[in-house]
């Protein structure tokens, strides 16, 4: 019988001991220390936790020593996490609220977060908010799940699948109406302010702690339409950053990654009355 020779085309298939060794290793270590959860096979945000335990662990690190176990949250209130994806960030929260209710329009991404709040002192919720109760475009990006986004005013729909989503605004939500709540995390993809817009009433009522993420192409002028609404209402304005960020010119990024090199990765939170032209994975805002 002849034999059959299989002839692996991928690139990496020698290095496949190595890297299924590293893999088992990192995991053996990260199952101590988080939360096991359901993830997408190939998908940016859990290839990440893969590798690091948990997506964005750094800054969520931060956020735990300088804001949820300094006094500055009482316990037994509520989060919100709007544009929960899977539930990583809900999973830290609940950690640290009594109770958090996680809001996620993408139907496959929310089947997701149901099993990871299973147990759990989390409610699922499978719509989107904005400034309007309605339903609105919303695209899909299939190697970046938390990356999918409401698309305005039906613009930029060419790339990825799109579908329609139920969108409503939290001011009008009854089962928040008697909820006190000390903390909104809000990562929709460029739709955030029409997300405070509709939230006026109970950032206004609570006083709440908001993170929120801020893309190159919002900043302007060291600020944002974002920042200015949450300025607007008395919060003062962190920025989680890069120790040793320098600026934005080769030079100045070469120089940051040697000093990085030398001394380590550091995540820094920054009192910010300017805000560089660049991507802020995570703005805080804590009312003054």
């Amino acid at each position: 019988m002849k034999n059959i020779v299989f002839r692996g085309k991928n690139f990496f298939l020698p290095f496949r001991p190595i890297l299924n060794n590293f893999n088992h290793r990192i995991a053996k270590e990260n199952i101590k220390s988080f939360p096991q959860m359901a993830i997408f096979s190939f998908d940016h945000i859990g290839l990440l936790i893969n590798l690091d335990g948990r997506y964005e662990h750094d800054a969520l690190d931060l956020i735990k020593d300088y804001i949820l176990t300094s006094g500055c949250i009482d316990p037994t209130s509520c989060a919100l996490d709007i544009g929960a994806n899977i539930g990583n960030h809900a999973l830290f929260f609940a950690e640290y609220f009594k109770h958090v209710f996680a809001f996620e329009p993408n139907p496959i991404a929310h089947k997701l977060l149901e099993i990871n709040a299973i147990s759990r002192n989390i409610t699922p919720l499978n719509y989107g908010l904005s400034n309007k109760n309605c339903k609105m475009a919303f695209r899909v990006n299939a190697s970046n799940i938390g990356g999918s986004k409401i698309l305005e005013n039906n613009s930029d729909v060419s790339d990825g699948k799109v579908i329609d989503v139920d969108v409503r605004r939290l001011d009008d939500l009854i089962e928040l109406a008697d909820v006190n709540i000390s903390l909104i995390k809000i990562d929709v993809e460029g739709h955030e302010l029409s997300v405070l817009k509709g939230a006026k009433g109970i950032i206004e009522r609570d006083d709440p702690i908001i993170l929120f993420e801020q893309g190159i192409d919002e900043i302007s002028e060291g600020s944002s339409a974002v920042i200015d609404f949450v300025r607007s209402h008395g919060y003062r304005l962190l920025a989680i950053e890069n120790r040793f960020y320098i600026g934005e010119k080769f030079s100045l990024r070469l120089l940051s990654l040697l000093l990085k090199t030398v001394f380590g990765y550091q995540k820094i939170l920054v009192d910010k009355a300017y805000f560089e032209k660049k991507h802020y994975e995570m703005i805080v805002a804590i009312k003054q």
